[in-house]
């Protein structure tokens, strides 16, 4: 049967990262990556047996397949860092290649195969293989460029124009990963091996999110923006890491609660933080009581700090949503106003302008309605105390 052959062929590798720095992807020849081996008749084959040469596919998804890098390809940055009992590591990600190369003016042959691997031919793919001796640099360009996942990054595909782009792009990628990779494994270095060997994946995920791409220490407090719920918990979770003289363990857990909560939103968060309170002092008095039926000592140091959390987690998350109104919009509350006309006046503003925003499309639903309810209920706390304040002089002035 004779083979016509195609306009283009593909060509996909995996590389990790001591070939990416020893060896150049784009601007030289591709050969063979190993040497040859021998059959039994002279003949120069590849590890499986077959023929000797640089392997490409008619198939385009072929080639992309053998490109796909898994997360067990990385160069582990320590190889005596083993998280959890399933002995995750931190490795530095490897990247997959894929070459378009055309075949004009190129020698490119249907590689014989040997009689042992016949059945499987091409792996079971799609499409027929191809192979050359070589090929040169005027035939081929880098058609995609995939880094490959990490245990804090996903797969990427890079987009670029050049081949000269891509090599760029890669190594970009890959410095930035590094450093995360090297900062995050540090810390783990700190933990003690119990608790890194035990490490749950709740656990886990919680300081994954710290040292990913845009995580917690990377999150500026002041030009994050929120554009729903799931942002706002970020901010928050950002706001404790950064600003906590200790790690926040219970903090970040807590919020990594809240956030599995599909049906927590901007309405009902208040509601959510006072039915925890309640939960909380009930387990308090419950411990207490329990432990002087007993006639025994007790500490509520636990209980407290808890409830002290939350309590003064509402404050944050109203001093957060406030700021993030007032970056919108330019319009700032006057706490000390001593008139209830220039708050509501206030008030006035800034709900023209978070609605303008809205239905100029420039806001979503989730923040227009929790910073509309924020909004009202800073106006109302600065009324309330300013009626407070003005009750309190009449009252002293009567009793003069």
């Amino acid at each position: 049967m004779e083979f016509v052959k195609p306009q283009f062929l593909y060509r996909g590798v995996i590389l990790n990262e001591r070939i990416l720095k020893g060896s150049p992807i784009c601007g030289i020849d591709l050969t063979p990556p190993r040497p040859p081996q021998y059959d039994e008749q002279g003949r120069k084959t590849v590890g499986d047996g077959n023929e000797y040469g640089v392997y490409m596919s008619d198939n385009r998804s072929v080639a992309v397949t053998y490109a796909s890098p898994k997360i067990e390809d990385g160069t582990p940055l320590n190889k005596n860092v083993c998280i959890t009992d399933r002995n995750l590591r931190t490795t530095i990600p490897s990247v997959g290649i894929v070459y378009k190369i055309s075949t004009d003016g190129l020698d490119a042959r249907r590689p014989w195969i040997t009689s042992s691997l016949r059945g499987v031919y091409n792996n079971g793919y799609g499409g027929d293989e191809w192979i050359a001796d070589r090929i040169p640099v005027r035939n081929y360009v880098i058609d995609q460029a995939i880094v490959g996942e990490d245990i804090l990054h996903p797969e990427k595909r890079l987009e670029f124009n050049s081949d000269e782009e891509a090599l760029l792009k890669i190594n970009q990628e890959l410095e930035e990963r590094k450093k995360r990779l090297e900062s995050f494994e540090t810390f783990i270095e700190s933990l003690p091996y119990s608790d890194v060997r035990n490490m749950t994946g709740d656990t886990l995920n919680i300081y994954k999110e710290i040292y990913e791409e845009n995580g917690l220490i990377e999150t500026d407090l002041k030009t994050f923006n929120i554009s729903n719920f799931n942002d706002c918990i970020k901010m928050l979770k950002a706001y404790y890491y950064q600003t906590s003289s200790s790690f926040p363990s219970e903090e970040l857990k807590y919020l990594a609660n809240l956030q599995s909560n599909k049906d927590l939103s901007f309405n009902n968060f208040e509601e959510k933080i006072k039915s925890d309170l309640e939960y909380y002092y009930g387990k308090k008095r419950n411990y207490i009581e329990n432990q002087e039926l007993l006639g025994k000592e007790y500490n509520t140091h636990s209980y407290d700090q808890k409830i002290r959390f939350i309590s003064e987690l509402y404050i944050n998350y109203h001093e957060i949503m406030l700021a993030q109104a007032t970056k919108l919009t330019g319009v700032m509350f006057n706490r000390d106003s001593d008139s209830i006309v220039d708050v509501r006046r206030t008030e006035g503003s800034f709900n023209q302008r978070i609605e303008d925003l809205y239905y100029n499309g420039e806001l979503s639903t989730q923040l227009y309605q929790g910073i509309k309810k924020e909004i009202r209920n800073e106006a109302n706390n600065i009324v309330s105390m300013y009626e407070t304040d003005v009750d309190d002089k009449e009252r002293n002035h009567k009793q003069k």
